[in-house]
């Protein structure tokens, strides 16, 4: 009767073994498939910051310049003459139009990437943020 008892306590400890091991290497696999997603969370917060743009659209008022519009969106004076000045590089400003749409995007942590004015159906005046200034093409 002892040997039968010691025998069934051990299959108990063994079963409790294999059961624990099961459980940790669960465990394991759970750690790191956690350390995997905050991972890949990180990499598409960096993505996001560095890509994405959101706009803000409005119409120019009748009598208003480039720069003022600008201002309007919140750029500097500094930030919205650089704009302007590179803008009339590339397209004569004094043909901006009443009704026609300003376009500022700016990255998810609100910095400026890009400002695009509606010039007609076919024209599209974009406007980017660069080092030392800004540069402006028709497209």
């Amino acid at each position: 009767m002892r040997r039968s008892f010691i025998i069934q306590i051990l299959c108990v400890c063994a079963s409790g073994a294999v059961f624990l091991g099961f459980v940790f290497e669960q465990r394991l696999k759970t750690a790191d498939e956690y350390r995997r997603q905050v991972r890949l969370t990180l990499e598409e917060a960096k993505r996001i910051r560095e890509q994405v743009i959101l706009p803000h659209d409005d119409k120019v008022s009748a009598g208003q310049n480039l720069k003022a519009a600008l201002e309007k969106f919140g750029l500097s004076a500094q930030e919205a003459a650089g704009a302007s000045a590179a803008a009339q590089h590339a397209f004569n400003l004094r043909r901006l139009r009443a009704g026609n749409t300003i376009t500022v995007g700016r990255s998810a942590e609100g910095r400026l990437r890009e400002i695009d004015y509606k010039i007609d159906s076919d024209r599209m005046l974009t406007i980017v943020p660069e080092e030392g200034g800004f540069t402006a093409r028709v497209s």
